[in-house]
């Protein structure tokens, strides 16, 4: 890619820039809470290494072991996302929360149905239970 053509890339507003960076701090330390090791791999988004004695994290690229981002478990950003890691993360964070919108909306679905048919159930023992 040349000089031009990293000019006319585009580019996340500061504002959304400051989202995904928030988002991609709070689904590193999630995650970090689940495997509870210090060095993962974080799919989709690279590799990670925790450095819990002075609360901060460093996420690199999976494929060249670029810096990706840098942030302190506070979301304090030492080193934030390039233009292009930034547009990548984004779209990767944006699958991820439709994913999660699709997932939590047929859990509560199935709970709905679950609900239904166990009043439905209820409703039935009691109909014979005072002869209904």
């Amino acid at each position: 890619m040349n000089y031009f053509q990293r000019e006319s890339a585009p580019k996340l507003e500061e504002e959304e820039l400051s989202l995904a960076q928030m988002q991609l701090t709070e689904r590193v330390l999630a995650e970090y809470e689940k495997q509870n090791i210090n060095e993962f791999v974080f799919v989709p988004f690279g590799n990670v290494t925790i450095h819990p004695e002075e609360s901060y994290f460093v996420l690199r690229d999976s494929e060249d072991e670029h810096t990706i981002f840098i942030a302190t478990f506070d979301a304090d950003i030492i080193q934030g996302l390039n233009d292009t890691d930034a547009l990548k993360i984004e779209m990767i964070l944006s699958q991820l929360d439709t994913e999660d919108y699709r997932r939590m909306r047929n859990i509560s679905e199935q709970e709905n149905t679950a609900n239904e048919i166990e009043k439905n159930r209820t409703k039935q023992q009691l109909g014979i239970e005072y002869g209904a």
